[in-house]
């Protein structure tokens, strides 16, 4: 059974659409990352971390496969100008399972790992 999809056909809006089928999935309300291609979810702790996420997803979603970090990083850090990560991976740092799910195919550059 595909739960995603089922998923999606229950939180779907009221007119019966179905949002398109991606290879990836994020649940805010419980911060777990769904990509097809991997055995398990991702559940991401940290309120950054998954602002991080979710602002990723959403550029998926909008079909920007690849972001630049300081965008990623602004998402993550909305109400501070200073003492906030400059680096993804000071971000991510206390979570050594990202490099699983996140992708840095170009220099800055960041998005889900599908393979």
């Amino acid at each position: 059974m595909d739960v995603d999809l089922l998923h999606r056909i229950l939180t779907s809006p009221a007119d019966g659409t179905l949002r398109p089928v991606l290879p990836v999935h994020f649940d805010e309300y419980t911060n777990m990352l769904t990509i097809r291609s991997k055995t398990r979810p991702w559940h991401i702790k940290g309120q950054r971390q998954a602002a991080a996420v979710k602002y990723l997803y959403q550029q998926v979603c909008n079909d920007r496969w690849l972001v630049e970090a300081r965008e990623i990083l602004a998402a993550a850090y909305p109400d501070k100008e200073t003492g906030k990560s400059t680096r993804m991976q000071s971000l991510f740092s206390a979570n050594g399972a990202w490099k699983d799910y996140i992708v840095n195919p170009e220099k800055g550059r960041y998005g889900f790992r599908l393979d």
